[in-house]
């Protein structure tokens, strides 16, 4: 294989500290191709412990912000194109706290024996008109979730248990066995989680209570997000109406069941929850639209810069989906996997998944082009091979899927039934009866095994490294792709930025989601750098962005699937080298060894499948670089190394594809394509 120029050869030169960062803005619209790198971080700690050192903790934050795992990407339905990365709370490597020791256990306030006055309501320290009246809305909050778990008790206890316990026998029945299980819904499993909200609401006011916690925000959230306990109100609402025709038929039989009742309410002491039975059957409806407005109300009290603001807004949003009936995800997932299996010809069983999860699609025209690792298949005057093959891709956490649609007259939206199933609501469900539409299945390929690069307009160019076999000559093989962005049944281009913000929706979410990939099992977090200019030719301005998995160096060990670029984080400079096993050495390895006055040595070593050579591992540059500079500094290292092995590859596909770059994964040493 003939290279135009050798690795060895690629300098850069040494940051001096005075310059800025090339950060690319998008003021103007000068052509461009934008690419991005996968980078493993390997973090040698010398204290060999779970925590790094505050200074080695500093130097790694230095590398980008945080993505947020639990963030949903955008969707095609999305109103923006891009994707917002906003910090990742609580999952940071580089900046973990040290966890004090454990505290004593809070007092349980789930016995329904304790009275009321043991919890002091919330004080203000310093009053304001803005502070009364937020802690007047949390003691609020509290003192109506006390007295909604103590109408939940009676409802179990006094009602359901006893009407269901009625029911197995003719001697003692008042309601139908179906009919008692129906009317009462889930209410065993909604005590539970509104006694558990209420104990840790009420730790939150003791003094002390919120190191235990935390505030209001963190409760709310940690209830609707994290332990999804109120997600189980959904199965209650979805039998209501069906629950309230019984309650109604019953008690017009004038039955047994309106005396019950009356015995029932009369019997308490309390007047405050002598109330039927009608009105405690509604009290979980009404329950989570109350949660809704007190969140509101709060919020409006808060601060901007209040920590628990943005929590709050995040606690309400869930309790709105949940009290809009909104399906839960894995209804939602569940009715997707039958689109896809009922309308998609030769779709595989095994793709079918609760653990994976649908994140974008898009429809593209493949323009055939003739490629150098595709020999099977013939070049036609004008560099095409045959024009032009319809396409929709399927983008899921850990696939690709590659689609054909039978023409240019509907999108893979409106052919899977995707469509339907978004606009399906809780008064016009989605009914099942699709069938198969022609759209048909031609492979799959891992997402650390897909490249793409966005060379502006509608076009985006990907290389897949294991491109799918079939028996089409056509779709098998073919590494090399040329899509371009179309919305059947519009000609191509009807709308140029719809076109181009839908290209960029989807390629920002293939990227986060190949970023994301590595942080499955937790081994690493992700961090990604702002998009930077690393290089221009002939007019066209290159820029690149980059993603970086930190790891310890145990977990790193262990990840199956690692990039071509690792950096090597040695404080001490005494890490043994990294093993790669059978997968040999990535393309770029990086070394980096702080030293004192805020510098490092930097040293680089690479591996070129490419070459022939029986010398694999060769040394690069080496040189002491500024601390603040090393992660600029890894991207250009990347880009120098990860290009300097190119093939001379001259096509003609007209001025649309007049250029094209196509990277590897992780920055593979692929050939760069200049197409005249």
């Amino acid at each position: 294989m003939a290279l135009l120029s050798s690795p060895r050869k690629q300098t850069v030169p040494l940051a001096t500290g005075d310059e800025k960062p090339s950060l690319w803005k998008r003021t103007a619209q000068p052509p461009f191709t934008k690419r991005v790198f996968f980078c493993s971080v390997v973090v040698e700690n010398p204290e060999d412990g779970s925590e790094f050192p505050p200074d080695l903790q500093d130097f790694v934050a230095q590398f980008g912000d945080p993505l947020d795992l639990d963030d949903d990407l955008a969707g095609p339905n999305s109103s923006t194109a891009s994707i917002s990365d906003t910090s990742q709370y609580g999952n940071e490597p580089y900046t973990r706290k040290r966890l004090p020791s454990a505290p004593a256990p809070p007092p349980s306030f789930n016995d329904p024996s304790r009275p009321d006055q043991s919890i002091v309501p919330l004080a203000v320290p310093n009053p304001s008109s803005r502070s009364v009246a937020l802690a007047d809305v949390i003691n609020e909050l509290v003192a109506t979730e006390r007295s909604y778990v103590k109408r939940l008790r009676i409802l179990r206890d006094e009602y359901a248990k006893p009407l269901r316990e009625y029911s197995r026998t003719k001697d003692t029945l008042i309601i139908p066995p179906y009919e008692a299980k129906v009317l009462f819904g889930n209410i065993d499993q909604l005590l539970p989680v509104n006694e558990a909200f209420l104990e840790d609401l009420e730790t939150m006011l003791v003094p002390d209570g919120q190191q235990l916690v935390g505030g209001v925000g963190d409760v709310a959230l940690k209830h609707f997000k994290d332990l999804k306990g109120f997600e189980c109100y959904r199965q209650y609402y979805a039998k209501r109406e069906e629950a309230q025709s019984i309650f109604e038929k019953e008690i017009r039989k004038g039955g047994q069941l309106a005396t019950f009742i009356d015995r029932i309410k009369y019997a308490t002491a309390d007047a405050r929850n002598r109330v039927g039975l009608r009105e405690l059957l509604m009290e979980p409806v009404q329950r989570i639209p109350r949660y809704t407005l007190l969140f509101r109300e709060m919020v409006k009290q808060m601060d901007a810069a209040d920590p628990q603001r943005p929590k709050l807004v995040e606690a309400d949003e869930h309790a709105s989906r949940i009290a809009q009936a909104v399906p839960d995800e894995q209804t939602k997932r569940a009715a997707m996997w039958y689109c896809f299996s009922t309308t998609i010809e030769d779709f595989p069983a095994n793709l079918v998944s609760n653990s994976r999860k649908f994140i974008d699609c898009i429809d593209v025209d493949d323009v055939l082009m003739h490629d150098r690792f595709s020999e099977a298949v013939d070049v036609t005057p004008g560099g095409t091979v045959g024009g032009i093959l319809h396409c929709s891709l399927l983008l899921f956490d850990d696939k690709l899927v590659i689609l054909k649609r039978p023409s240019s007259e509907r999108g893979v939206r409106a052919l899977t039934g995707l469509e339907e199933l978004e606009k399906s609501t809780k008064a016009q469900p989605f009914a099942p009866g699709l069938k198969k539409s022609g759209i048909q299945y031609k492979g799959t390929v891992d997402l650390t095994e897909v490249v793409s690069t966005d060379i502006g307009g509608a076009d985006l160019h990907v290389f897949l490294e294991v491109p799918p076999i079939n028996d089409s000559e056509r779709w098998s093989g073919r590494p090399f792709r040329a899509y371009s962005v179309v919305h059947p049944p519009s000609p191509v281009n009807l709308d140029p930025r719809r076109s181009e913000a839908d290209k960029k929706r989807f390629l920002d979410n293939l990227w986060t989601a190949q970023a994301r990939y590595r942080t499955r099992s937790g081994q690493s977090v992700v961090v990604a750098t702002e998009e930077q200019q690393v290089e221009s030719q002939k007019g066209r301005l290159q820029i690149a962005k980059t993603y970086f998995n930190i790891y310890q160096r145990t977990a790193f060990l262990q990840e199956q699937k690692k990039t071509k670029i690792v950096v090597q984080i040695d404080p001490l400079g005494s890490a043994d080298p990294i093993p790669f096993g059978v997968q040999g050495p990535p393309y770029v390895l990086i070394r980096v060894q702080p030293i004192e006055g805020e510098l490092c040595r930097y040293s680089v070593t690479y591996h070129n499948p490419n070459e022939s050579s029986s010398d694999d591992d060769n040394h690069g540059e080496e040189d002491i670089v500024q601390l603040s500079r090393v992660p600029e500094r890894i991207v250009q290292t990347s880009n120098s190394y990860v290009w300097a092995v190119q093939l001379p590859h001259r096509q003609s596909l007209g001025a649309r594809h007049a250029y094209c770059q196509c990277p590897l994964e992780g920055g593979d040493i692929r050939p760069r394509r200049d197409i005249a």
